[in-house]
């Protein structure tokens, strides 16, 4: 389990790779070397790092249908994962 303080904090979007790439590029001659394991602490940001693709492709797929911006300062939160369930179940996201 986890200890410590969560909070929000300021990002750098990026265009992050399909995850399968991204586990290869850290996995196969970025982070490690044949045959040397890498650490939870940098596979846990390996998945966060997933998860923030999926909450950014999630806003981006709200804007084109919906047509409109969307203001994410209205849905932080503790985890981008509301986002991405509202979408993945199609509840729509009070825009207003």
């Amino acid at each position: 389990m986890k200890k410590g303080k969560i909070g929000l904090m300021p990002v750098v979007t990026w265009e992050i790779p399909p995850v399968n790439d991204l586990h290869k590029m850290t996995l196969g001659g970025g982070l490690t070397t044949d045959k040397e394991f890498l650490e939870w602490n940098y596979f846990d940001k390996m998945n966060n790092t997933a998860i923030f693709s999926l909450y950014l492709k999630s806003i981006k797929k709200i804007e084109r249908e919906t047509g409109k911006i969307v203001d994410v300062s209205k849905y932080q939160g503790i985890s981008p994962l509301g986002v991405i369930e509202h979408v993945i179940e199609g509840h729509p996201l009070v825009l207003e």
